[in-house]
Parts: C-alpha cells; structure tokens; sequence
C-alpha cells in the first residue's frame, strides 16, 4: 500500500495544509529543483534535481484539486491519479515466457484480454473499482407554521467513520503481502501435455487485498476493523416555503468504508399529522381560510381585522353588497405561503433587500346572522320596511318567531317592485365599490411599492451622504496636510536656498581643500625623500654603531690584560700618593680645588690606563651628542696630561713629582665631573622641550588628545552640576522646598579640582615617557592612564551616586582625594637623574657612581595638589556651615510643610526634588504659592522666623537659647543681624 503521507513529504506540509499553504510550498519547491534555475556541478545532480522537480509538480497536481486529493487521502495515490480504473500489474512480466519465444512464435491469450508486444506475456490486469456506500434516510415531522417560516433542526445521527488513530489503514504499520506481492491475488500456471493453464486465486494470507498487518502492530482502537462507529450532529434550518417531501441532503456525510466513497444523508420533511392549531389549510402556495362576518357587515360594508399565520394582523375591507351570499371568497395577493425556489435561498429577503415572492391567501367569508328573538316588535317593523316587506303583529310571539307564515307570505314579501329596484341598485353600488376597492387595492400596492423604493433611496442617500461626509472629513484633513505642506514647503525651499549657499561655500572650501591637498602632496613626497635619506643615515649611524661596540671590546679585553699586569704595582704607588695627598692637602693645593675630596679608585683607574678613558668616551658619544665638542675638548687636554702623569709616575720615585702628578690627576678628575654635572642639570631643565621637540604636529595632536580626554569626562559632569544649580537658583522658592543648590556648586568646583589634578597627573608622566620610550609607546601608555582615569571616575560616580546626584558633593570629594593620592605617587615616581656620592668600600677604594634618587618634589606638590584642595575645601566649609547654620533654621522648616501641603494638594509625591519636576508641575507650584492665602502663610512663618532669629541673633538671645548665663552683649552682631534682617522684611 503506498503511504498517504508521501506526497505531503514531497511538499514539505502537514495533511491538514490549505491550498494557499500547498501553492506557496509547489512555488519554493520549483525554485530550489528547477533544473534552468539552479546550476549543477555534474550530470548526477542535474538527473536528481529533474526527477525532484518532477516528483514535486506530480505531489501539487494531486493536492491542489479538491477531489483528487480525497481521493488520494482516503485510497491512495493509485485511486487519485486514475478514479475509474487501475491496473496493477501493468508491468508485471510472465516468468515462463521463455515457452513463447523458445518456440519461435508469439501467442494471444484472447480468454485473459493479453496483448503480448515484446515477446512476453503480461499479466491480467484487475480493476479496482471505487464504489459508493448507501445513503442515510431520515424524516422530521414539520407544521405548516414550520414550512412558513422554515424550522431549526438538529438531529444526530450513528454513522461509521474511519479510525483517527490508524486514518483508515487498520494498523500502525502495513507491510506488503509477499505470497501475492500486493495484487490481492495468486496465479497458477500449469502445464498439461502441449498446453499451457494458467488460473487466478484470492490470495488467502491477504485476503485480496494485498496488505499485510503484524499482529503487534494492529490498531488498538478500532481492532483493525479500520471503521469505528460515532454519532454526528446535524444542524441546519430548513428553507421557507417548502411542503410535504422535500428533502435536504448533505453529501458525502453517510458511512465510510475502504474503497467506498460516502453516501449523502438524506432528511426527508413530511407533514405533521397532529397539526390541529392551525386555522389555515395549504394549496400549494395559496393559503386558505374561513372568517365569520356578521350580517350587518355582510351587508353594509366594513373593515374585519384577521391574524395572518405569521402573527401579524391583516385588515380586510369589505365593501357595500360585496357579499351576495354566504360562501364568498376573496383573494388577498401576496399573503401566501413563501415560494421556494431551489437556486435562490429561503431567507425572508433576498440580497437586494426586495421581500420574496408569496402565494395568495384566499379567504371564505360565512356569514353570521343574528338572533332575530332577540328584537323588539319596531325594530322588526323597521327591518322590514327596510327590506321592503312587513311582518304580522299576530304572528310575532315572545320567544321565538311563529311558524304560521306560509310560502306565500314569503312570495308576497319579495314580490315588490321596489325591493327589486333597490338591490339591483346596491348590487351596481357593490359591484363600483368593487372596482374602486381593486383600484385602491392596486394603488395601495404601487404606493407600498414606490414606499419601498424610496426606503430603499433614502437608505442609499443616508450611506451616499455618510460617504460623502467621510470623503468631506478626508478632504479637510488633506487640506490641513496640504496647507502644513505648503507652509512646510516654503521652510524648505528658504532651507533649500540655504543649503544651496552653504554647498557653494563647501564647493570654495572644496577647492581650497584640493590645492592644499595637492600642496601637502607635494609636501609628503619631499618628506618621503627626506625619510629615505634619514634612514640611510640611521643605517650608517647603526654600522658605525656595531664598529664601536666591537672596538669597545676590544679595548676592554687589552685593560683586562693591562690591569692583571700591573694593577699591583700601581695601585701600590697611587695609595702612597693618595697618603702624601692627604698630608699636603691644605698646603700644596690649588685654591681652585682646595674643596674637592681625595682622589678615589675611579680616579685611579682613569689615571692608570688611558684606553678605558677612551672606551668611555666612545660609549658616551650617543649620550652626549650636543655637548661633545666641549667635552671632547677638555677631556683632550686630560687626557694628554694623563698620559704624560702616568709616564712620569712609571719613571720618577722622588715625593715631589709624586705630589706634582697628583695635583695634574685631580684636575683631570674634577674637570670631568664638572662637565658631566653641568651637562647632566642642563638636559634636567631641557626635558620637556626635548620631548617635544621629537614629536612631529600629528603625534604633538594625538598626545594632547589621549592627555586630555579625562578632562573631557570630569567636564560633562561639571556642566551637569552647574546646570542643576542654575535651574535650582532660578525656580521660585527654590529655598522653601530645597537647599541642594549650593551642594551642587560645591561639587561642580570639586569637579574643576579633579580636572586640574588628572592634568598635572598625566603631563607629568608624558614629560618622562618621552624621553624614555618610542612615540608609539608613550601614545598608548597615555591613553591608557586615561581610560583608568576615566574608570575610576566613573566607577566611583555609579557606585556612591545615584541618578538625582544627592551624594554629588561626598563623591566628588572623593574623588578629588583619590586623584591626590595618584599624583603624588606620580610625582615619586618621574623625578628626573640625579647624581650621588656613595661610598663603596672595596679593593679600588670609594667611587662615583650615577643612581636614580627619588625625590618628592614640593613645588609640584604645593602647586598643583595643597592648594586647589585648600580652596575648594575653605569654599565648602564655607557653603555648608551657611546652609547648616542660615538656611535650615531660617526656611527650611517652613518649606517642607509647604512643600508637602502643596504636594498633596496638587496630586504628586511630595518628597520629589525640584529640580526632578517638569516645566508644568513647577508652574503649577508657582502658581499655588502665588495665591493669597498661600502667601500670607508663607510671610507670617517668615516674619515669625525673623523674630525667632533676631533673638538668636543677639548676643543675649544665643546664650539663653544655649542655657548659658549673660555676661555681656555685643552691639557690632546686633547691628549687623538687624540690618540683614531689615533687608529680608523690604523684599518681602
């Protein structure tokens, strides 16, 4: 059996997908198989996308026809591509065909319908016919006020439908029945003699259908049955107008079953035989009835108001000798039952709002007479001269009329000529008033007609003007767009021309542009140049380098040797020396050196071997390039009278030269230190301008930049804080609801304090790291001692701040102190080279030796760090103790009753800050305490507090408010208290 699911696997959709979903599945499907669309790397992949493609449309062509796809549902695809007929065993060839063509001849099996075109002979084929299952019958019982007006029926019904669970397969699982290999059937060939028998069996495993199901893999709900028994609710109304037979029919509702397609479930309506409530009897479309008149009526005319079957009343208008007699009937058109047609709907009106067709409604009148009895003897006379004919007095008894009146009295009533006369005239009377009666009826029905059609135009008027008073509206919002457009326009054309002048301005600074371009070109291509030449010098710079290094080792390796030889013996001499020296310091000693210490080991040295003097000066050549021609000058002559000393000292024995040569070493030694000194506390002062003589205008941007962003950063929080104090001073009663206007001015001069010390921080550290590092290096240790600058600041911000800055002031304080701490350790940490005398006792004596010295300068320290952090903070003390002792006692009080009265009053919270409020809360406040009553509150608690601090402001008052005893008053505060406070009460 072919599973149900493979074409909607094709599809890549569920079985419960639309068409929509089906068409844009088919569509993506195409566009991703499409042989044309999609390229393929080889022949393979081009076949597998042509038979997918192929495979794709065959899956649409089933799912997207209704029919086909029941089909294919419910049987299979087998069923849905041929519904008639399906051969299954098309292809099936004979096992024993090698009979046939052995004997050289092909045969025709004319008793099994066999056409044998390539040499064998093919299989029966067995149709597989596709039934329909019975109908399902059923009556309701209808009263003719249910065929009027068309009844609601809900009936439910057992019917057979397949399994959910299983879909109508039996099992979970259905396997292919291998004795039959799906056919349903079994074929026996035989031969008997030169015959060949061939016969077709039910196969008995499958039972013919060619499907096998394992036992574990049979539905549990349906038992493998494939059909379970269900109830099913109906629920319909039946059309108005239709009669005794009709019979609504829902197709495909009945049974299911395999192989079978549903019958319809057929609900038949008959009459309902205990119908007696009805006055009314059916004739087709026409309705009949019967009405009692009295006589009087009968006779004269009226109107008879009748209720219709629908429960509405119908008036009747009889006229003058309508009714000649008893049984008349009168036809009233349209009052009928409904006409039903089939193609059209039963509703009470159609879609254009016209009322459906009706039958006729006929009605028979009978005639009541009244009791004649009843009547007095005048009345009697009167109705019968009415009549024209009289009654015998005798013959009237009471109680009943007398039975002594023959035929011929009877005759002789209705003998007369005038009685005559008089009917044919209301006879003709009747007969106009008839026709004007139809007339009128016919005219009542136009009107009713023209009623209706104008109804019908009055309500499309009513949604044409509502129509056109929505299109109205639109014009008239279109009209404000247009005229906003237009005005808008104007903007933009002004802005326009603008644009226009500032493109012609841009085009000028484009062109300025384009020639220092070209100019700056020109300047790189000759820097270029320069770089190259530069670096050819660099290159021959680092040869002569690399020559010096090896000449250095050289000449190291001949002092080794030198030294081992005799370093003994010398050093024996130049102690002795040393010894006399120091004996004849105060004596022999020039003026000039008379305060220099003795000679050291490092003197020794240089004094004994000429070749380290001349290695130290070749590695101090690169140091000391700007001072060489000074440097080199003297150390010449030193290094002349060295040698000479030395010759001598080799030679000459006696005190006196010893003396002579010592007095020649010490100048050499004092003449070199003071050249090194000086040179050394030259480029001390030079540092910063040799830094920044190295860097070029883009590297000198760059590191300003990267120095300068914590700025940037302190900066925008600086702004922040004097704009919230600018708001705060300029809100009226800004004082009576909060003091955090001056908090916020503190902290934004705090700001400026941190600002100044990240700046000395980084200048500082700049200055140092380019002496001593490449640009590159020195860009990005600046900029990274920024970021952490940052960092901190704005960790420190977010971490003890929040988003209304109530803790500005602690923060900033902070920070301000952590930034000292930074700067000192900076200052520590880049003093410059310094040189010191430290004595190393050892085999050469004491020498002089270069050592960095940290050095805190005080300066710096003073400048940059003791006395910003003294202004602020004498401003601070100064701000707050104002608030503590000014501010606080004098409003503050009376500012957040007020504040909290008005708060409430006006709806919102009342602790919120000022400075939190929008524009139209703060002008709310301002109004509320620019009322009367509020302000005489307002200047009463402030003359009240003025009182109050006149008399703390006294000298007398303070120490009776501390509980102190008086000894004493001081005039110059009570003045200056009463002044202020007569200021107060003039701007009040």
């Amino acid at each position: 059996m072919v599973k149900e699911r493979q074409l909607y696997d094709i599809l890549e959709v569920s079985t419960e997908a639309d068409e929509q979903e089906i068409r844009r599945a088919y569509k993506a499907l195409a566009l991703k198989y499409h042989p044309d669309k999609q390229p393929a790397t080889s022949d393979a992949d081009k076949e597998k996308m042509t038979e997918m493609f192929k495979a794709v449309s065959k899956a649409y062509d089933v799912l997207s026809d209704n029919s086909k796809r029941y089909l294919y549902d419910t049987y299979g695809e087998e069923v849905a591509v041929n519904p008639q007929e399906q051969t299954f065993m098309n292809s099936f060839k004979a096992p024993f065909g090698m009979f046939d063509s052995g004997g050289g001849s092909s045969s025709n099996n004319n008793n099994n319908n066999n056409n044998n075109n390539n040499g064998y002979n093919e299989e029966p084929s067995r149709k597989k016919t596709v039934a329909k299952g019975k109908d399902i019958m059923d009556t309701v019982s209808c009263s003719l006020l249910d065929y009027y007006n068309g009844k609601h029926i809900k009936m439910s019904l057992c019917k057979r439908v397949k399994c959910p669970k299983c879909k109508g397969c039996g099992g979970l699982k259905i396997y292919t029945c291998n004795d039959c290999c799906g056919t349903g059937y079994i074929i026996n060939e035989a031969r008997n003699g030169m015959m060949y028998q061939r016969t077709q069996s039910t196969c008995a495993r499958c039972q013919g259908t060619g499907e096998f199901i394992p036992a574990k893999y049979i539905c549990d709900e349906c038992g493998g049955n494939k059909l379970i028994d269900t109830k099913v609710i109906f629920d319909f109304k039946s059309p108005r107008g239709v009669g005794d037979g009709y019979r609504v029919v829902f197709p495909r509702a009945a049974d299911e079953g395999v192989n079978l397609i549903p019958g319809d479930v057929v609900i038949t309506l008959k009459d309902d035989p205990n119908d007696s409530t009805s006055k009314y009897r059916r004739l087709g479309n026409n309705l009949l009835t019967t009405i009692s008149v009295p006589l009087v009526k009968a006779l004269c005319g009226g109107r008879i108001s009748l209720e219709h079957i629908d429960g509405k009343k119908v008036d009747i208008f009889i006229a003058c000798g309508e009714l000649k007699s008893a049984n008349e009937f009168k036809v009233l058109r349209g009052y009928g039952m409904p006409i039903h047609k089939n193609s059209s709907s039963s509703s009470s009106k159609n879609g254009n709002g016209d009322r459906p067709e009706y039958g006729d409604l006929i009605i028979r009148f009978d005639i009541s007479f009244p009791d004649i009895t009843a009547f007095s003897n005048k009345r009697v006379d009167l109705l019968g001269k009415v009549l024209g004919s009289s009654f015998p007095k005798d013959g009237l008894q009471m109680g009943g009329v007398s039975s002594s009146s023959s035929s011929e009295d009877i005759s002789s009533l209705c003998a007369g000529d005038d009685c005559v006369q008089k009917m044919n005239k209301l006879k003709l009377d009747a007969e106009t008033w008839q026709e004007k009666a139809d007339e009128a009826g016919q005219k009542v029905k136009e009107l009713e007609q023209e009623l209706l059609e104008k109804e019908n135009e009055i309500k499309s008027l009513t949604t044409r003007n509502q129509t056109l008073e929505e299109q109205n509206e639109k014009l008239e919002s279109e009209l404000d767009d247009s005229k906003k457009i237009v005005g808008d326009s104007t903007q933009l054309q002004t802005s326009n021309e603008n644009i226009q002048k500032k493109n012609a301005m841009l085009e000028e600074e484009l062109e300025t542009s384009d020639k220092t371009l070209q100019e700056t070109t020109a300047k790189l291509r000759e820097s270029d140049l320069k770089v190259e030449t530069l670096e050819n010098k660099l290159n021959a710079i680092e040869k002569e380098k690399t020559d010096l290094e090896t000449k250095y080792e050289e000449l190291e390796d001949k002092f080794k040797k030198a030294q081992e030889e005799d370093m003994p013996i010398q050093m024996d001499m130049f102690r002795m020396r040393r010894h006399i020296a120091n004996l004849n310091m105060e004596s022999d000693c020039d003026s000039e050196y008379a305060n220099h210490p003795p000679p050291t080991d490092s003197e020794i040295e240089i004094e004994i071997n000429p070749a380290f003097v001349q290695a130290r000066q070749y590695t101090s050549n690169e140091s000391a390039a700007r001072s060489r021609n000074s440097a080199n000058a003297s150390s010449s002559r030193t290094m002349n009278r060295s040698t000479d000393s030395s010759i001598q000292l080799s030679h000459n024995n006696s005190s006196s030269n010893l003396v002579n040569d010592n007095k020649v070493s010490r100048n050499l030694l004092f003449g070199l230190a003071s050249t090194a000194m000086e040179d050394l506390y030259r480029q001390r002062s030079r540092l910063k301008s040799y830094g920044l003589k190295r860097l070029t205008v883009r590297q000198h941007i760059v590191v300003t930049i990267c120095r300068d962003i914590p700025i940037y950063s302190i900066l925008k929080n600086f702004i922040v804080l004097l704009t919230q104090w600018y708001r705060l001073i300029k809100i009226p009663y800004s004082n009576l609801t909060t003091v955090r206007a001056t908090e916020f001015f503190l902290a934004s001069l705090w700001c400026l304090v941190s600002a100044l010390l990240s700046y000395t921080i980084l200048d500082g550290l700049m200055v140092r790291w380019m002496v001593m590092y490449a640009i590159q290096a020195v860009i990005v240790r600046i900029l990274s001692m920024s970021l952490i600058i940052v960092m901190v600041v704005e960790i420190f911000g977010y971490t003890f701040n929040n988003a209304d800055n109530e803790f500005c002031l602690t923060v900033w304080i902070f920070i301000s102190c952590v930034l000292t701490i930074f700067f000192i350790i900076q200052c520590f940490y880049s003093n410059n080279l310094d040189i010191e005398e430290r004595g190393n006792s050892g085999i050469a004596g004491e020498n002089l030796k270069n050592k960095l010295k940290r050095k805190v300068d005080l300066y710096n320290l003073i400048v940059f760090a003791v006395v910003p952090i003294g202004v602020a903070s004498f401003v601070s003390t100064v701000g707050l103790v104002r608030l503590l002792f000014g501010l606080a006692k004098t409003f503050y009080g009376v500012g957040l009753q007020t504040a909290t009265r008005i708060c409430s009053k006006l709806g919102f919270y009342p602790d919120m800050r000022m400075h939190q409020l929008s524009e139209q809360q703060t002008m709310s406040i301002t109004k509320e305490l620019s009322e009367m009553t509020t302000d005489s509150k307002l200047l009463s608690q402030v003359r009240a507090n003025i009182r109050m601090k006149r008399e703390i402001g006294s000298y007398v008052g303070m120490r009776h408010s501390m509980g102190l005893p008086v000894r004493g008053q001081r005039t110059k505060t009570n003045a200056k208290t009463a002044r202020k406070l007569n200021r107060i009460e003039r701007k009040m």
